[in-house]
């Protein structure tokens, strides 16, 4: 995957329906989704040169909150913390805390037939740990963050407009890993859309802010999907092994 520019794919994820506070349907059957989470990890960790012995480390959709209308949604998600630990069939460990967590989607109703829906993702403080079972090895990627907000919004209107926002604020992080060749590398402010924070040489790790992706249907805009912070593995090796996935954190979706 390459997020250096704003990208379309071709696919349309499914979100369930919760939290449902009204019976109004809206015009033109028009409808729609959104969802946030803190953090959605999903990598797979095997040995070097070795697919079959890839295993999964997922932790998927922290403190999600979401939403489909018709009818209209209002969900909130929050928590003073959280803590979750995962760990592969390989032995390696993920790690992660926050505290002050508000997760929302609600969908809007302006006047002019349309339909708009909004996820945004906020955490006060969350740090994320790797670690592996190797001996000598132990913690090898540390991530710390405040202040973290992302935003997706999507609208619709009955006549087929169709546009979208996105955007992401940190107050500060700072990620270092080493062994990964990140050594203390930091940043606050308001990062541009899919903003490279860190990339080797080999681009097969690359550390993404404001990362944006769209997705398209019958040739239509359908979705968009915003990470505050994404650490992307494609086929990266280190400590013996080969990674590849996503580690997303603040990260919303609105079709």
């Amino acid at each position: 995957m390459n997020r250096s520019r704003l990208f379309v794919v071709a696919a349309v994820a499914a979100l369930p329906a919760a939290g449902i506070f009204s019976t109004e349907a809206y015009a033109g059957g028009l409808s729609g989704s959104s969802s946030a989470t803190i953090l959605n990890a999903n990598a797979t960790l095997g040995p070097s040169g070795d697919p079959a012995g890839a295993a999964p480390l997922t932790l998927p959709n922290a403190v999600l909150a979401t939403g489909s209308a018709p009818p209209a949604y209002n969900v909130r998600n929050k928590l003073a913390s959280y803590t979750k630990s995962v760990t592969s069939a390989n032995g390696i460990t993920l790690n992660v805390s926050a505290l002050g967590i508000g997760d929302t989607a609600l969908s809007l109703k302006p006047p002019v037939p349309s339909l708009q829906t909004t996820a945004i993702s906020n955490v006060d403080n969350l740090s994320a740990t790797l670690a592996s079972a190797v001996p000598g090895i132990g913690t090898f990627f540390t991530f710390s963050g405040t202040s973290i907000e992302s935003k997706a919004a999507f609208r619709i209107n009955s006549h087929g407009g169709i546009s979208y926002t996105g955007s992401a604020a940190i107050g500060s992080i700072t990620i270092n890993a080493p062994y990964l060749g990140i050594n203390n590398v930091t940043f606050s402010g308001k990062p541009t859309v899919n903003q490279i924070l860190f990339q080797n040489a080999a681009q097969t790790l690359t550390i993404y802010l404001n990362a944006q992706t769209t997705t398209t249907a019958s040739g239509k805009l359908a979705s968009v999907k915003v990470d505050a912070v994404d650490v992307h593995f494609a086929n990266f090796s280190a400590l013996g092994a080969t990674v590849s996935g996503d580690l997303e954190i603040g990260s919303t979706s609105a079709n």
